[in-house]
């Protein structure tokens, strides 16, 4: 603003204003996603001692929403900094602190979830495997200095993606970004690294400069790559490993040979076991493990039934509605 010219913001503040009421209807809320530093007086005004006390400057914002910090001036000097002052250096430090305090909190939570698929409620038998993976691919270990790599090998049908899955939900708050790519062909491959691309606003298509995106991610955001159907034995899944020690990749296959990229642990699947068929058919067919008669019956109808679980499934759904019961299935 010029001297002399109208100063519309100042206009504004004037007495009935209504672009003040407007300005003040659209940040009145704004405290909810803010810190507010309140700096206060820290030293006398002469004869008027200090004004602004610890107690005044607050806007009574309830939790941690608000701080308070005394500054080395007093009600005349506390608003007049010039680079050689101290008050102007506690201010300077103190937005410096919270800055970097803000991205640290940005950095801890989820922020992308490239993931289309749902956990299924029937899973089941798995809880070993998941609690390992999750053990190795959590993201605060420290002085490791390579990028994790964990790998889940077995049979199709043995549900390895429904095992990443279940890790990958239980570990969404840990990690800044989650990403689920099919690599199943270099197509789905390279439609799963473009969306990736796109979410972290790029226009870059190739597969090569979205794994560079993601190996230039700040360091502080954690982030986890899940490559489904890695099952080619002649094709180097490498490639689609972003390259570096940041972040972490989690791959299935249903080649063994695929163990050669692992740098934290490597999983061969089998089938479940009995007691975990057991479990499954309870859990379908709605029934409690309650008593020995009931896990004695399940027992038979798995007996029947043998280790297919889109049969056991539909049992236990005949069952939950009250078409026949549970020892009837033997």
């Amino acid at each position: 603003m010029r001297y002399g010219q109208p100063n519309g913001l100042i206009k504004e503040f004037k007495r009935n204003s209504g672009g003040a009421t407007k300005r003040f209807q659209q940040s009145r809320h704004l405290y909810e996603k803010c810190l507010v530093v309140n700096f206060f007086e820290g030293e006398p005004y002469g004869e008027f001692g200090i004004v602004v006390d610890k107690k005044s400057a607050t806007l009574g914002l309830p939790g941690s929403r608000e701080k308070q910090v005394a500054t080395h001036a007093n009600h005349s000097s506390i608003c007049k900094f010039d680079l050689e002052d101290t008050a102007w250096q506690l201010v300077l430090d103190t937005i410096a602190i919270e800055v970097d305090r803000a991205l640290e909190i940005e950095c801890s939570k989820n922020v992308h979830w490239l993931v289309h698929r749902f956990i299924n409620p029937m899973f089941t038998g798995r809880d070993n495997i998941v609690k390992e993976i999750k053990n190795a691919v959590t993201p605060f270990t420290p002085h490791f200095q390579k990028q994790k790599r964990f790998i889940l090998t077995g049979m199709g049908g043995l549900g390895k993606s429904k095992v990443c899955l279940k890790v990958a939900d239980e570990l969404r708050e840990e990690f800044w970004g989650v990403f689920w790519v099919d690599v199943i062909s270099d197509s789905t491959a390279q439609a799963g690294f473009s969306t990736i691309a796109k979410m972290l606003r790029s226009n870059e298509a190739e597969i090569d400069e979205a794994g560079r995106l993601l190996s230039n991610v700040d360091p502080k955001r954690h982030w986890l790559l899940i490559l489904d159907n890695a099952d080619n034995p002649e094709f180097d899944y490498q490639k689609y490993c972003p390259s570096g020690t940041r972040g972490t990749v989690l791959i299935t296959s249903r080649n063994r040979l695929c163990n050669r990229y692992e740098t934290v642990g490597y999983e061969d699947l089998s089938s479940l076991k009995n007691k975990d068929w057991i479990h499954l058919l309870l859990k379908a067919a709605q029934l409690a493990e309650e008593s020995p008669k009931v896990n004695s019956d399940a027992e038979m109808a798995i007996d029947t039934l043998g280790s297919h679980k889109l049969a056991i499934l539909q049992a236990g759904a005949y069952i939950a509605q009250g078409m026949c019961g549970l020892s009837e299935i033997s």
